[in-house]
């Protein structure tokens, strides 16, 4: 790569690093509320996708009416990627109000994708005023000066080039309110509630957790304190890999170097599923090398290495053969699923957020 490339990328990532720290700060309240959550109590592993449906009145500022049994439809029933939210969002909203988990999936990963574009933009609009205040307040300094300055040169060069790539969003998100575009997480629970594989997954894996978003909708911890590992469940049943490091390091009860990872303050730890859930990360990963980016090496800073030696070291022999018999069980739901070869969606740039951004693709959206 080159080194102004490489450079761009080391700004564009303490830029988004420093983001992520404002959004830390302001979702703190958030926190306080998690550690006054009643006692969790999740649902049984073989909860199926449409038996996820949560209390109506605890939602009702939030969600304000859905479906328990998702309605059948085919992707042939929405818009045609890239059609302009504006024009088609009270249609897919209604939609999805009414059970289309496909409806509420498109939603999420159209408002997602300009909420990336928005960001960049963001960015952008702040480093070309942070070059004009550094070359005004340091002239003593040249040498210092002229490196800032470069350093944002090139960092605004890079934003350019990341808003140029996404040309085909910009027509998509024109008219969006700046409300509006932070509905994502609100949609993506809905989609996950309504029974989409994906949607159950990126929801689960609890990513979002410290991302602005829950600001917006405050009931969203709540819901996922309650949901999380049954969803997790239903997505690793249904064959989604994405979860397997995160939920299995969930369910190992291993301390965690650094914050817990969601996941780990919402399910019931179970050692011998998570050893068996982390035998099949492995597996997945030696047999599809494209799938490492997708299948997490760690969680919390535990690495999948290590929680798999410690619980090995843990687990008496009984345990290890329950566990391993257990790997081969739910080897077959992967078995039968092989990776979808077009990992980001087709019809848009790829996408540029921080890892706290929920990245749902409209290929994920097929019923």
């Amino acid at each position: 790569m080159p080194y102004r490339t490489q450079k761009a990328l080391l700004i564009v990532s303490g830029l988004t690093l420093a983001a992520a720290i404002v959004s830390w700060s302001r979702s703190a309240e958030y926190e306080q509320r998690v550690t006054e959550s009643p006692p969790i109590h999740p649902a049984a592993p073989e909860t199926k996708a449409h038996e996820l449906a949560f209390s109506a009145a605890a939602a009702s500022e939030w969600i304000e009416s859905r479906a328990v049994v998702p309605a059948p439809v085919s992707p042939q029933t929405l818009p045609p990627p890239g059609t302009p939210l504006v024009e088609i969002l009270d249609h897919l909203e209604s939609q999805a109000r009414l059970g289309n988990s496909a409806a509420a999936c498109r939603l999420t990963a159209d408002l997602s994708t300009c909420a990336d574009l928005a960001r960049s933009r963001a960015l952008r609009i702040m480093i070309d005023p942070t070059r004009h205040l550094i070359t005004d307040a340091q002239p003593a300094n040249e040498a210092s000066t002229e490196a800032l300055t470069t350093q944002l040169d090139v960092s605004i060069e890079a934003m350019a080039t990341i808003e140029n790539s996404m040309e085909a969003v910009k027509h998509m998100c024109e008219g969006l309110s700046e409300r509006q575009s932070k509905d994502a997480l609100k949609w993506l629970y809905q989609s996950a509630s309504s029974g989409n594989t994906r949607a159950m997954a990126e929801f689960a894996s609890g990513k979002w957790w410290q991302s602005v978003d829950t600001i917006h909708h405050p009931h969203v911890i709540s819901a996922y304190l309650r949901d999380a590992q049954s969803m997790a469940e239903a997505a690793v049943t249904a064959g989604d890999r994405s979860l397997l490091t995160v939920y299995g390091i969930a369910l190992s009860g291993l301390p965690q170097p650094f914050n817990r990872s969601p996941l780990s303050e919402a399910v019931k730890p179970d050692p011998v599923r998570a050893r068996a859930l982390l035998i099949i990360a492995d597996r997945e990963i030696q047999q599809f090398p494209s799938e490492a980016s997708r299948i997490s090496a760690s969680a919390g800073g535990l690495s999948r290495r290590s929680a798999l030696e410690q619980l090995n070291a843990s687990l008496d022999m009984a345990s290890i053969h329950r566990s391993d018999m257990l790997a081969r069980q739910l080897q077959s739901n992967f078995d039968r699923k092989p990776p979808k070869t077009a990992v980001w969606g087709s019809h848009v740039a790829p996408r540029f957020g921080p890892e706290n951004a929920i990245a749902l693709e409209i290929d994920d959206c097929e019923p």
